[in-house]
C-alpha cells in the first residue's frame, strides 16, 4: 500500500517533470521536424489569439457603441438606456460549442446577480427563428436579444464566440473576455455583487 505525503508529492512532481522533458522538450531539440511543427503550432494559436487581444485591448476603455435591438418577446432594448448600471453582454451562436456550455452555469447565475444594478444581455446575430428553435430546446432565462445585421456585433468588433463584454455604469467598456472563460461564473457574481460568494 503506499502512503500519501509529501514525498508522493515530490515524487509525483518529478514523474510529471521527466515526462514533460522525455516527450515535448527533448523531441523539439532533437528533431527539426517536430521543432518546425512546434513553431508552426505557435505561430498559429498567436495568429488566431493576437486579433482578439488587440480588440480587447483597442476597445478597453472606450465609451461602449449604443445599439437598439429586439429581445425574443419583441421589445425594444436600447443599451444606452440602461446606464447607470453594470453591463455584461454576452455574444453568443447557437451552433458555437463553448455558448452552449456557458448557457446553463448562466440560468442558474442569472437569478442569483440579477438586481436594479446589473444587468445580463445575450446577443445573437441569428435570426428569431433559428433562436427561437434553439431555445426551446435549451431555455435561456436571461434577456435575448436579436442583432441578425450583425449591426451591434460589428460595433463591438466580435470576431470570436463567445464574447463578454463588460460595461461599467458610465457607460464604458472595462473589459472583454473572448472564448471560453472557466471563471466566468465568479467573474460574473463578482462584476454583479462585487462578491464572488
Amino acid at each position: 500500500m503506499r502512503k500519501f505525503g509529501l514525498k508522493s508529492l515530490v515524487v509525483a512532481d518529478k514523474d510529471q517533470e521527466n515526462f514533460f522533458l522525455r516527450h515535448i522538450i527533448n523531441p523539439v531539440r532533437t528533431s527539426p521536424i517536430t521543432s518546425l511543427i512546434f513553431l508552426v503550432l505557435i505561430a498559429y494559436v498567436s495568429y488566431q489569439q493576437f486579433p482578439i487581444f488587440l480588440n480587447s485591448f483597442k476597445m478597453t476603455g472606450e465609451p461602449a457603441p449604443d445599439f437598439l435591438l429586439l429581445d425574443m418577446d419583441g421589445n425594444e432594448i436600447r443599451l444606452s438606456d440602461l446606464k447607470g448600471k453594470k453591463i455584461a453582454i454576452n455574444f453568443w451562436a447557437t451552433w458555437c460549442a463553448p455558448c452552449r456550455v456557458e448557457i446553463p452555469v448562466l440560468n442558474s447565475l442569472y437569478p442569483e446577480i440579477k438586481n436594479d444594478s446589473f444587468e445580463l444581455l445575450a446577443v445573437s446575430s441569428e435570426t428569431k427563428k433559428e433562436i427561437a428553435e434553439f431555445t426551446r430546446a435549451t431555455p435561456i432565462n436571461y434577456p435575448v436579444l436579436i442583432d441578425s445585421d450583425f449591426t451591434a456585433a460589428e460595433n463591438f468588433n466580435i470576431i470570436a464566440y463567445p464574447t463578454f463584454v463588460y460595461i461599467d455604469e458610465n457607460g464604458i467598456i472595462t473589459d472583454i473576455d473572448s472564448g471560453v472563460n472557466f471563471f466566468l461564473k465568479w467573474k460574473l457574481r463578482y462584476y454583479a455583487t462585487d462578491s464572488i460568494f
